[in-house]
């Protein structure tokens, strides 16, 4: 009996399936990947825009230029970390001087401080600088989107991050200088390393970000000038005012005293990851 009831049940599969046009799967399947790829494969502008091809392992602060397409635009030290670096708290992944996170797609992010609540540092800001594959189209949106971390080593938090569009690269200490890759150090003393103007800012949710376990998607829409080939992420003259900065001084994190010492840096520091720039679905409506 039981071999008769699978002997039917198979037969009807066999049935159901021959009613069913050849082409049906082949429509379906089509649409499946025409969708997928409508959503999950526009073209990313930023070259390098997840940090994965470099020039060869960091090795000390401020090796942001070793990731290809990227350079600093200021006399500061943001920070290169891969799995490459296989020394333990160094500039490694997921352990590294910063703290410990995995990245959030392939082997690589950087780093850099937002802001500093040391009065000798307070303007003293961190900045990172990519290259476009193309230039944008004067009009047209295109959509920014990152993958934000607040380090586990960071004792402050600051609630914004800045965005400018630039013709040409701004160039720092060894900004796009990619042949400097040993031993380079800035002078970051006292000297104003802020870039002023920005072309907009995003306010960040400190209850979002404390989970500082996870990568938190920041996204953006920008609507080109025309010609743009770089972009740069930091916190502007223009996105704190002096009253701002007193507030973020104030709101100190609890934190281990002992590493905080040990570093000899406070402020707000963050990995960032997965950078993606795309011309918007909305663009030519």
């Amino acid at each position: 009996m039981l071999f008769l009831f699978l002997l039917l049940a198979l037969t009807g599969l066999k049935l159901s399936h021959e009613f069913i046009p050849d082409d049906y799967f082949w429509y379906s399947n089509k649409h499946k990947l025409f969708n997928f790829m409508s959503v999950d494969m526009k073209a990313n502008l930023l070259l390098n825009g997840s940090f994965e091809e470099y020039e060869e392992c960091p090795d000390e602060p401020g090796q942001l230029y070793l990731g290809k397409s990227w350079s600093i635009p200021n006399k500061t030290t943001p920070d290169f970390f891969h799995s490459c670096q296989t020394e333990v708290g160094s500039f490694g992944i997921p352990y590294n001087y910063k703290g410990h996170q995995i990245a959030h797609s392939g082997n690589a992010y950087c780093g850099l401080v937002i802001a500093t609540a040391k009065s000798e540092f307070k303007d003293y800001r961190e900045y990172i600088q990519g290259e476009l594959s193309t230039e944008l189209i004067k009009g047209r949106l295109y959509d920014v989107s990152f993958y934000l971390n607040w380090s586990g080593f960071s004792n402050y938090f600051c609630n914004k991050i800045g965005y400018l569009f630039l013709n040409n690269e701004l160039n720092g200490s060894h900004g796009g200088n990619t042949k400097r890759k040993k031993k380079v150090r800035t002078d970051s003393g006292k000297k104003n390393t802020i870039i002023q103007n920005s072309h907009g800012v995003v306010d960040l949710d400190i209850g979002l970000l404390s989970d500082r376990n996870s990568w938190h998607r920041i996204e953006i829409q920008y609507q080109a000038k025309g010609r743009e080939r770089f972009i740069i992420l930091g916190l502007f003259g223009d996105n704190f005012n002096e009253e701002e900065y007193q507030q973020f001084c104030d709101n100190r994190i609890g934190f281990d005293a002992s590493i905080v010492k040990e570093r000899n840096w406070e402020g707000a520091y963050y990995f960032i990851d997965s950078i993606s720039i795309t011309e918007s679905d909305f663009s030519h409506q």
